[in-house]
């Protein structure tokens, strides 16, 4: 094991310590697993970051190990966790979820986004802790007077249906042109930005 965290660490070639990193995620011995851990404290952010790889590849017994590191180290270390944590997916859910309660910022953003990293299988975990489902009704999030997607709709109606109890939020090309069609299909809070800036009678 020693030997090829060295070579993980330290080869001065890429590809050479990605295979070693990948071989070391394929072992799934508590002793490697803390070694690992360990080096998430590295002072050397390339190091934190290989080694966080090769947690994430080891899955679900890095969990702990991965937890423990982030309770009692400090921002780098934190961060990388979060990457390994990130990288374990579903069985981090649980401990994901409740860092987003975090009193500290950087601590929620972090949370945020190793969830991302999960993907699919956070959805359900994360509505549970929301107060509000915002629906983009635009194509491509950018400046402020993109048009209008018709597929908002449909998004808004089958998050209603589903969650009939959540507030269902949407923003992106709202104009009275399309604010009747929303409410019916569920949306109860609409965001209007563009239209009123450019209206000549904004009240």
């Amino acid at each position: 094991v020693e030997p090829l965290i060295a070579i993980a660490l330290n080869d001065p070639d890429f590809n050479v310590r990605s295979k070693a990193a990948y071989a070391l995620g394929r072992m799934n011995d508590a002793e490697t697993i803390w070694k690992l851990a360990a080096i998430l404290g590295d002072s050397d952010g390339r190091r934190r970051y290989i080694a966080a790889d090769a947690l994430g590849e080891i899955g679900a017994t890095a969990l702990q190990p991965c937890v423990t590191v982030f309770q009692g180290g400090n921002a780098e270390a934190r961060s990388a966790a979060f990457h390994a944590l990130g990288k374990i997916g579903e069985p981090a859910l649980p401990w994901l979820i409740e860092a987003l309660r975090s009193n500290d910022q950087n601590i929620r953003d972090r949370a945020r986004d190793a969830l991302c990293g999960v993907g699919a299988p956070a959805v359900e975990p994360l509505i549970a802790v929301c107060d509000v489902l915002q629906v983009m009704s635009i194509a491509t999030i950018g400046a402020q007077g993109a048009p209008y997607d018709e597929r908002a709709r449909t998004r808004v109606e089958e998050l209603h249906a589903t969650y009939s109890e959540m507030m269902v939020s949407v923003d992106g090309g709202i104009s009275e042109a399309n604010v009747e069609e929303l409410v019916r299909a569920g949306a109860n809070r609409l965001v209007v930005g563009h239209v009123l800036s450019e209206s000549s009678e904004p009240d």
